[in-house]
């Protein structure tokens, strides 16, 4: 999952994702923090946000993953999103 966080949390840093507008992904992703371990960084819900859903944030890590393993969809056509406020903290 590290390894998959990272290459979306890149993508996004590249402008290489873009958003549809989707409002319950936008407040996954909102509920959503970076974290780094000894296992790299991954996502993760924020401290404060214990009782709240980060689901179809790591949905979404575990889709672009997968579509650049098959190879069935461009890095750049994969439409996603990643608040920029959560990409730099």
């Amino acid at each position: 999952m590290a390894r998959w966080s990272t290459g979306l949390y890149e993508a996004v840093i590249n402008g290489q994702v873009t958003h549809w507008g989707n409002t319950w992904l936008a407040r996954h992703v909102g509920n959503a923090v970076l974290k780094e371990d000894s296992r790299g960084t991954r996502l993760a819900k924020g401290a404060q946000a214990h009782d709240r859903r980060i689901d179809l944030a790591v949905a979404a890590v575990v889709a672009r993953a997968r579509a650049c393993e098959l190879g069935a969809v461009p890095v750049p056509m994969i439409y996603l999103l990643w608040m920029s406020r959560r990409c730099h903290n």
